[in-house]
């Protein structure tokens, strides 16, 4: 049981390591935006930048794009993100509908949804 134990206290400090990162990217993003350093490293954009510059799969690269931005745009998003009490993946889900008019609703919706209602609700706000 032991070896049980060991491999989970692992595999949540992985988890604990990943969110981490996650986190720390969509702050490097916004450096990188801000100061158009993907310009200055000769991509033609961002997202070339994030998929060519860094090896990020495109699917992946729009999703942190797509939290960097609006994080910048509403702070209260990223310091939930940076709290652990919204996952990147349920921030990039409200980037469509979150503004800063309405982010409490929508950050509140992010945290107590499934992902599915999560998804359902967005549907219904587009």
């Amino acid at each position: 049981m032991q070896l049980i134990y060991s491999i989970h206290e692992k595999a949540l400090e992985a988890a604990n390591d990943f969110k981490n990162a996650e986190t720390r990217l969509i702050d490097l993003l916004q450096q990188v935006d801000h100061h158009r350093v993907f310009e200055q490293l000769k991509y033609s954009s961002l997202h070339a930048y994030v998929i060519e510059g860094l090896g990020i799969p495109s699917g992946t690269a729009c999703g942190l794009i797509a939290v960097a931005r609006k994080a910048k745009e509403i702070p209260e998003l990223r310091a939930a993100i940076a709290e652990g009490i919204v996952s990147v993946s349920q921030a990039k889900r409200i980037t469509s509908v979150i503004t800063p008019a309405n982010q409490e609703i929508w950050i509140e919706k992010a945290k107590t949804l499934s992902q599915e209602d999560l998804v359902e609700q967005v549907a219904i706000e587009n």
